[in-house]
């Protein structure tokens, strides 16, 4: 699904095991996140990055 991450496009993936993926561009660098976090935290991560 589409998220906003700083007014970027985010691409999150959730998995149904409680894993979850989130890709997002800032400038020209590619952040990519994942774990077993809930949508609303890794959302929360990637918000707090640089």
């Amino acid at each position: 699904m589409q998220v906003n991450v700083k007014g970027q496009t985010g691409f999150l993936f959730l998995t149904k095991d409680g894993r979850s993926s989130l890709d997002y561009m800032t400038g020209n660098i590619l952040i990519s996140i994942s774990g077993g976090l809930a949508e609303d935290d890794i959302i929360k991560v990637a918000d707090n990055i640089g």
